[in-house]
This record gives C-alpha cells, structure tokens and sequence, in this order.
C-alpha cells in the first residue's frame, strides 16, 4: 500500500510539472495541445486553490510567479519520504 501512495504522489508530480509547462506556452484553442492543457489545469487546479489562497502569486511590474506548484511539490516530496 505505500509503495501505491508514494507512486501516485510521483505521478501527481509530474502532473504538476508538465501543466507548468504548458502553461508558459502559447497555445491556439483549435490545437489538440490546448485540451490536454484544459483538462490538466483542472486537474491540478483542486490541489492548487487552497495553496493559492494562502500564497498569492508573487511579483512586480507586470510579472507574477505563482509559487503554489513548488509548494505542492515540495509538500508532497516530503509525504513521499514520509509513506516511502
């Protein structure tokens, strides 16, 4: 059974990286491209609201960084050493 959860928080891991990704990228909404970054978004969004509601994104000028994808990461690295 841990085994099972610290696999699944890596997978979760890569979700989150990946949506990242494709969210500094300029995509049409006629691309497949832009599905898959649709139905990742809000895939990660019900892991990332609450994070956002305690760290705002951060930044000036015109420019934010939203550090709630390296909190879930970090949060969840730490579960993984913890289950694993």
């Amino acid at each position: 059974m841990r085994i099972l959860i610290y696999y699944a928080i890596q997978i979760v891991i890569v979700i989150l990286i990946v949506q990242a990704i494709l969210s500094w990228i300029p995509i049409h909404p006629s691309s497949a491209f832009y599905k898959i970054r649709k139905d990742l978004t809000s895939v990660t969004n019900v892991f990332l609201a609450p994070i956002r509601k305690v760290i705002p994104p951060v930044g000036g000028g015109g420019v934010q960084i939203d550090l709630s994808v390296m909190v879930l990461i970090v949060i969840l690295e730490v579960v993984a050493k913890v289950v694993g």
